[in-house]
């Protein structure tokens, strides 16, 4: 079960520590960010609607042969899925 979570994460950029809401109309954005801490989750894979994540290990409660299932629309965390 995914743990220590924010609220929602923020869409980042890899230019600088600039953050953003994420949008409906913009599907997964890679990287998104923990605003509590700074993490980056990379962007695995994707339908549009969900984004799979690669975070830290042992981060959120995410073990080594699992990602962060995020919702692409809100950046709210959907869950743990397997790799």
């Amino acid at each position: 079960m995914a743990a220590e979570l924010p609220d929602h994460f923020l869409v980042g950029t890899h230019a600088d520590a600039s953050t953003s809401e994420p949008t409906p109309d913009e599907g997964c954005r890679n990287p998104m960010v923990d605003p509590l801490d700074g993490t980056k989750p990379e962007l695995i894979r994707s339908n549009g609607e969900y984004g799979d994540y690669k975070v830290p290990d042992n981060r959120y409660g995410v073990e080594r042969k699992e990602l962060l299932r995020l919702e692409c629309s809100t950046g709210r965390v959907v869950g743990i899925v397997q790799r």
